[in-house]
């Protein structure tokens, strides 16, 4: 009787060190993975920062891009007019 009891609370102790391991391996996976999740909330925060710097970029480009238009346009109306007189027809 006193075997099998010690058999028993050998076993306890084996199954009790095996799931501290266990558990102890499943916590450094945790904190790999919120050290992974901390690492990807940086890094889509740092794109996410860089996509809106690009979308400025862009809107001013399109913005130059419009006043140079703007400005050709108004140059060939300028042009336009000032090389061509009706009355020049007329006569």
């Amino acid at each position: 009787m006193k075997n099998r009891r010690n058999e028993v609370i050998f076993e306890t102790e084996r199954t009790l060190l095996e799931q501290k391991e266990e558990n102890d391996i499943l916590k450094r996976e945790i904190d790999y993975i919120n050290n992974s999740k901390a690492d990807i909330e940086r890094a889509y925060k740092a794109i996410r920062e860089e996509k809106n710097l690009i979308d400025r970029e862009i809107m001013t480009l399109r913005s130059q891009v419009g006043s140079v238009n703007n400005s050709i346009l108004t140059n060939k109306q300028a042009t336009f007019h000032s090389t061509i007189n009706p009355g020049d027809y007329l006569k």
